[in-house]
C-alpha cells in the first residue's frame, strides 16, 4: 500500500470535468494524480456547446482566450417547421461578456485543458484503470491497473469521480443511479456542407418525423442531430450511419439542399435520465455525468458537470491547505445536487416538447412556440437559463444575506471596475488572481470616516482580499481602492447605500450585507473557516 502525502487527491476520468478539477486543483497549488483508463486524448467530437457561465468559468480558470480562439461563435437558435420559421433565441441581451454560444468539439475543449494543465504542472496517467475502492476512517484505498497490466494499491486522503456515465467510482460505492431511459433514440453525425447553411446560428426542425438539427463548428462543418426510430436495445447492435442514411435524413427532415460529404464521425444512441441522491460519500465525491446524467436536449451535460468541479475544486482546495472546515465540503452536495435535479427536469421537457409524436401535440406546439418566443421577457429568461445565467445557490449553508439587488448564492456579473493607476480592471481578472473570496465595500453616499483605515484583523487576512469601491477617485488609507467609473458595480446592485459583498472565488455571493456591519462578516468567516 502506497501512501503518498504529496497527493493527497485522486482524480479518476480525465473528460472535461476531470481535467478542470485538475487544472483548479493545480492553479490553487493542491497536488492530485489524474488517471484515465483511455490510452490517450478523446478525438471525437462528442459535446459541442460551451455556454456562457461555462466561458466565465474559463475566464476565472485563465484559459478564455484559447477556447474563443479554437471555438466558432453562436449567436442564437432558430426553430423551424420545414421552410416555415416557429422563432428565434438570441443570445444578445444576455447578462454576461459572453453574450453567445462557442461552439467547439469536445474533443479540442479537452486538448485545451490538457494544455492549460501541462502549464500548470500537472499530467494524465493514461491507461490507468481504478479496479476497487474502500474507505476506512479519512483514507481511501484505490486499486489501480497501470499500461503494463500491473496493479498497485494507494491511499489517498480524497477521490474524486468523474468518469462518465458508466463510473467505476459509482459502482465501487455501490450507488443506486436512479431514473430511466427514453424511449427516444438520435443519431448524431459530423459532415461538411456545401454550401453551408448559415454558420452563425444553430438550426433545429421541428417535424412530424421528429427533432432534426444542424450545429455549425465552423469551417463549413455541422454537427447533425436526428430523433430515429429503433427497435428496443437495437441502437448499440447497428453500424454508425452513412453519408447515404445521413443524406436521406438531411432531404426528408428539412429543406436544405447542400452536398453532404466527409462524414469524420457518426453514432446512434439512446438516451436516459438518472442521478445519484448523494453527491459526498465521506471522503468521495462524484462530479459530472458519474453523478447525473439526461438528455441532450439544450447541450447542458458537459457545462454542468465542468461547474460541478469548478465549485468543487476551490473547496477542496481550502480544507487540504487547512484553510476551512469539514462543513465547507457538504456543500458541494447541497449546492450542485439541485442544479443537477434542475437540469434533468429542463432537459426531460425539452425533450418531450420537440420529440413529441402526437399529431395535437405538435399542433399546439407548432401554434403557441412562435407566440411565447415573441414574448420578450419569456424569451430573455429561456435563453439565461440555457445559458446557465440563472444557477444560484440559495438553499446553501455557506450563502447568507441581501445587499441591493443581490442575496447570498447569486451569481455575481463580471462589472469593470478601474484600477489604482486608471487602467481597467475586471471582477473576474481579480478572483482569477487572488484565488480567495473578494470583499467589496462599498461606502455609499456618505462614507464612514473610520472605513478608510479599516484593517482585516489578521486572521482573516489570509482568506479574504479586501477592496474599496468608490465612484470618484481619492485616498482609500489602508484599503486597495477600485474606481467604479462607469458605475457597472453601482447599477448591478441598485442602491447608493452602503454595504458588504463577499464573492467566493466561484463567482458566487457568499455574504450580502446591506449595511457596514463587519462583525457579520466576522461570524460568517468563523462558521466555514479555520481562522484560529
Amino acid at each position: 500500500m502506497s501512501r503518498d502525502p504529496r497527493s493527497p487527491v485522486l482524480i479518476v476520468g480525465a473528460g472535461p470535468v476531470g481535467l478542470t478539477m485538475a487544472c483548479e486543483l493545480a492553479r490553487y497549488g493542491v497536488p492530485f494524480r489524474l488517471v484515465e483508463q483511455r490510452p490517450g486524448p478523446s478525438t471525437t467530437s462528442k459535446a459541442l456547446a460551451v455556454f456562457p457561465r461555462t466561458l466565465e468559468t474559463f475566464e476565472i480558470m485563465g484559459m478564455i482566450s484559447s477556447v474563443l480562439e479554437k471555438g466558432h461563435r453562436l449567436d442564437g437558435l432558430s426553430l423551424s417547421n420545414g421552410e416555415t420559421s416557429l422563432g428565434e433565441l438570441t443570445f444578445a441581451e444576455l447578462p454576461s461578456r459572453y453574450r453567445c454560444v462557442i461552439s467547439l468539439p469536445q474533443s479540442d475543449t479537452e486538448g485545451l485543458l490538457i494544455e492549460h494543465l501541462t502549464r500548470l504542472g500537472g499530467k494524465v496517467e493514461w491507461s490507468t484503470t481504478l479496479m476497487g475502492l474502500s474507505q476506512d476512517g479519512d483514507r481511501v484505498r484505490a486499486t489501480l491497473r497501470g499500461p503494463s497490466g500491473a496493479e498497485e494499491s494507494t491511499e489517498v486522503p480524497w477521490l474524486i469521480g468523474c468518469d462518465g456515465a458508466h463510473s467505476a467510482v459509482r459502482h465501487a460505492l455501490d450507488l443506486k443511479f436512479a431514473g430511466e431511459q427514453y424511449d427516444q433514440s438520435f443519431l448524431l453525425a459530423d459532415v461538411k456542407l456545401d454550401p453551408p447553411i448559415e454558420e452563425n446560428r444553430a438550426h433545429a426542425f421541428l417535424s412530424e418525423e421528429g427533432l432534426f438539427a444542424f450545429f455549425p463548428f465552423g469551417d463549413g462543418r455541422f454537427r447533425i442531430v436526428a430523433q430515429v426510430e429503433l427497435p428496443p436495445k437495437e441502437a448499440g447492435d447497428l453500424p454508425p450511419p452513412d453519408l447515404s442514411e445521413i443524406t436521406q435524413l438531411v432531404r426528408q427532415r428539412s429543406p436544405v439542399t447542400s452536398e453532404i460529404s466527409d462524414v469524420t464521425w457518426s453514432s446512434r444512441f439512446r438516451i436516459s435520465a438518472r442521478k445519484i441522491a448523494q453527491f459526498r460519500h465521506g471522503h468521495v465525491f462524484l462530479c459530472g455525468d458519474a453523478a447525473h446524467i439526461h438528455s441532450p436536449a439544450g447541450g447542458q451535460g458537459m457545462n454542468t458537470g465542468i461547474q460541478d468541479a469548478f465549485n468543487l475544486a476551490w473547496k477542496l482546495a481550502y480544507f487540504t491547505k487547512g484553510l476551512s472546515r469539514d462543513r465547507l465540503l457538504d456543500t458541494y452536495h447541497d449546492e450542485r445536487e439541485p442544479v443537477a435535479q434542475g437540469v434533468l427536469h429542463l432537459t426531460d421537457r425539452l425533450t418531450h416538447f420537440a420529440t413529441t409524436h402526437s399529431t395535437v401535440l405538435q399542433q399546439v406546439r407548432n401554434f403557441i412556440l412562435p407566440v411565447v418566443v415573441g414574448i420578450g421577457a419569456v424569451r430573455h429568461r429561456m435563453v439565461e437559463r440555457l445559458a446557465e445565467l440563472t444557477i444560484a445557490y440559495p438553499q446553501s449553508s455557506m450563502v447568507t444575506g441581501r445587499y441591493g439587488h443581490f442575496h447570498g448564492g447569486d451569481r455575481m456579473p463580471d462589472v469593470e471596475f478601474a484600477a489604482t493607476d486608471g487602467s481597467p480592471l475586471r471582477l473576474y481578472e481579480i478572483l482569477a488572481a487572488e484565488r480567495r473570496p473578494l470583499l467589496l465595500v462599498n461606502e455609499g453616499a456618505s462614507p464612514v470616516p473610520t472605513l478608510r483605515t479599516w484593517n482585516l484583523p489578521d486572521h482573516f487576512a489570509k482568506l479574504v482580499v479586501v477592496r474599496l469601491v468608490a465612484t470618484e477617485a481619492g485616498a482609500s488609507g489602508a484599503l486597495s481602492m477600485l474606481l467604479d467609473a462607469k458605475r457597472e458595480f453601482h447599477d448591478a446592485v441598485g442602491t447608493e447605500k452602503a454595504g458588504l459583498i463577499l464573492i467566493r472565488p466561484d463567482g458566487y455571493v457568499g455574504l450580502a450585507c446591506g449595511d457596514l456591519d463587519f462583525r457579520k462578516l466576522e461570524v460568517y468567516l468563523e462558521r466555514l473557516y479555520e481562522v484560529g
